[in-house]
């Protein structure tokens, strides 16, 4: 009758039990089904109302969170044409920095802009920023700009002005805002003229993007109008029923308005309805679930004779007598003779079968009880064994991971996770601080015995013999030094004290002792390294690191990689040999340490500032081109006019010669040769100024 169908093929209606429980269970569905119908059908009306009504909130809030936006923008681009600075630039080959400086505080604090030009009034670009918009085409703006520039009213009223482009295909669509900069003329009759222009790009997909980000919930789709014309139009075009809302948006001088139209779709809106009646649909299965039971109960107690009858069949074809007795069943509540007897000659033959599978069952016990004895002890054997040559592998392995780590804070972390797994408990450790490492300690997860004992006993922790009066007296805990005597003493491991194999304790031993060996390794190698690396006086990298570096910086160049470009600087301290040979070395010292601390003030973190023998210091300027090194070179010369040394009670001026060269101008073959050369140049101007004194 219904096959296909789960519940309606269990659903037997020549069954009266199940013709009962079907009857029932409509008469109670049926009509609460049509009441929760139309319950939800009112309540989907009125979310649809209440949708509309947040929709023209939302877009209401939008249009003047732009609006805000945009007045913004226009209020910080009428500060800057009226800067003295940025006027005086219009009359200069480049901006001052001052104009550069409020130009990028002006990007910095309207994000939505791309970028500023500064125009003459010949509408001739004199600035724009950033500089990678030099390639943008003002042709299309140049007949607004000169209509601005001839106006009368650019100089009553020289508010910014909004021009929007035709977009072309391929092109982002982006608002235009052109403000006039006004500056003082000789007749009586007109004081002001125009002599240029500040345009600002806003491409509209960023600014639209950021105005999104601040609505509430997704929008399937948004639009942006000027006057007729679309600008800008965002749709899912999987989404039907769309409801849309719009409001104006009035900005500029000449009255031209934009509105913003919003809309979302109905299709959630029957879920956001169903999902409101979790808690009444938690309620209706709870019903459901009584409702369940309570036909359940009615039903069996309807059918009850048929099942009982049932039953007894059902016993009488089974006979698995090796197995449970047959299940009692219930004669008294049917009250008939003759089911009572037949079931007392079943359960009779029911007992003497099993009396006799029960001996040869006690039999095979026995028998396979001796068996696991054997199997248990076996499996246990093989564990053990297992363990240990776990344990041996990961010893084995970390003997070779623990000499490549490179920090103390590795190290301490792969000994302590190797150690728990070899103890199957917590395990704190403690490493002391060396010359080249700053120290390693970790008690996470020790139990309160532990800690209490870590914090009272702290002062003793750094001395290997005080470590071993301590742990001597703290007999329920395991401290394991690392190190076997004074001079050898690294730190130690700590946990509480259990019952564990002689095999996991001489493991943990024999791992003290590879991290004391992998330290005392980490501290040599580190020690040669910085004889290696490090000028002994000014604590700068050496010859042989800047090499190094300098190699590495060749290899990986390339052209076409603006973020691989770089620049090299050569710098010469005058009059060293001069006060090494009057006042001596230590003050020659001294000096050599004041040049290094200046030029590492004026470096950046990731530039290299290496001294490579007597008076030379070389630098390596990260991705820098010929204008950042120009601009580094600006900041050198100005450190060295004001550095100052005190000898003997006299403040000595100090100075230095430089020289640079980049990539993206001088030969790279001829890279530290140009910036030598350059540097020489220089010192020899230096000197001379120094004799015509």
């Amino acid at each position: 009758m219904g096959s296909n169908v789960p519940f309606l093929s269990k659903l037997n209606l020549s069954s009266f039990r199940h013709t009962v429980l079907a009857l029932v269970w409509a008469s109670v569905s049926v009509p609460i089904l049509i009441l929760c119908i139309y319950q939800i059908r009112d309540d989907y009306e009125q979310r649809i109302i209440t949708n509309e009504r947040e929709l023209a909130h939302e877009t209401e809030r939008a249009s003047f969170a732009l609006s805000q936006t945009l007045r913004q923008l226009m209020t910080d681009l009428d500060r800057i044409a009226s800067d003295g600075s940025v006027i005086r630039s219009l009359f200069m080959p480049i901006l001052t920095p001052v104009s550069v400086k409020k130009i990028e505080e002006f990007l910095g604090h309207n994000p939505i802009s791309a970028s500023v030009f500064l125009i003459d009034k010949e509408l001739f670009p004199i600035e724009v920023l950033p500089s990678w918009s030099l390639n943008d085409d003002l042709t299309e703006y140049e007949a607004f700009m000169a209509e601005i520039v001839a106006s009368q009213d650019s100089i009553t009223d020289p508010r910014p002005r909004l021009f929007i482009p035709n977009a072309v295909d391929g092109q982002v669509q982006q608002l235009v805002f052109v403000r006039p900069i006004l500056s003082v003329s000789d007749s009586i009759a007109q004081p002001f003229q125009v002599n240029g222009l500040l345009l600002v790009t806003i491409p509209v997909e960023k600014m639209m993007s950021e105005l999104l980000a601040t609505v509430d919930g997704s929008k399937e789709f948004v639009r942006l109008m000027f006057g007729e014309k679309v600008i800008y139009e965002k749709r899912d075009r999987s989404a039907a029923n769309i409801q849309q809302s719009s409001s104006p948006i009035v900005i500029g001088v000449d009255d031209r308005s934009m509105s913003i139209v919003l809309g979302q779709s109905e299709k959630d809106v029957l879920s956001q309805v169903l999902f409101s009646y979790r808690m009444q649909a938690i309620v209706a299965l709870l019903f459901i679930v009584f409702m369940l039971v309570v036909i359940k109960l009615l039903a069996d107690k309807l059918s009850h004779p048929l099942r009982v009858l049932s039953q007894l069949t059902s016993n009488m074809s089974l006979r698995n007598f090796d197995g449970a007795p047959l299940p009692p069943v219930d004669t008294e509540s049917i009250r008939y003779r003759e089911f009572s007897e037949v079931f007392h000659l079943l359960n009779k033959m029911d007992s003497t079968i099993r009396e006799q599978f029960k001996q040869l069952h006690d039999a095979n016990a026995t028998l396979e009880d001796k068996v696991a004895e054997r199997t248990t002890e076996l499996e246990k054997n093989l564990r053990l064994l297992d363990k240990q040559r776990n344990s041996l592998n990961s010893l084995v392995q970390y003997s070779i991971e623990i000499q490549l780590v490179t920090s103390l804070e590795e190290a301490g972390r792969m000994t302590l996770l190797l150690a728990e797994r070899i103890c199957n408990q917590k395990v704190g450790g403690y490493i002391l601080r060396s010359e080249y490492f700053p120290g390693y300690q970790h008690f996470d997860g020790l139990d309160e015995v532990c800690r209490d004992f870590l914090r009272i006993n702290s002062a003793e922790l750094n001395d290997y013999a005080s470590l071993l009066r301590v742990a001597k007296d703290a007999s329920w805990l395991q401290i394991l030094p690392i190190g076997s005597s004074t001079s050898s003493y690294q730190g130690f491991l700590i946990t509480s004290k259990t019952e564990r194999s002689d095999q996991a304790n001489e493991a943990l031993m024999v791992l003290c002792t590879m991290l004391g060996s992998a330290i005392k390794q980490h501290n040599l190698n580190s020690k040669l390294h910085r004889l290696a690396h490090v000028d002994s006086v000014t604590r700068l990298p050496n010859r042989h690191y800047f090499t190094s570096k300098f190699n590495e910086k060749l290899h990986s160049f390339t052209a076409s990689n603006g973020n691989s470009h770089f620049g090299v600087f050569v710098v010469d301290v005058n009059g060293l040999k001069f006060i090494n040979d009057h006042y001596g070395h230590k003050h020659g010292d001294e000096m050599l340490k004041v040049v290094a601390e200046a030029i590492k003030g004026v470096a950046r973190a990731n530039d290299t500032v290496a001294r490579v023998g007597g008076d030379e210091f070389y630098i390596i300027l990260e991705g820098a081109k010929v204008d950042a090194c120009e601009r580094f070179a600006e900041r050198l010369q100005s450190v060295s006019s004001t550095l100052t040394m005190s000898i003997e009670g006299q403040v000595t001026s100090i100075s230095f010669s430089f020289g640079y060269a980049s990539t993206d101008l001088d030969s790279l073959k001829n890279l530290l040769a140009l910036a030598d050369e350059r540097m020489y140049f220089q010192k020899k101007n230096h000197y001379k100024n120094i004799s015509s004194r």
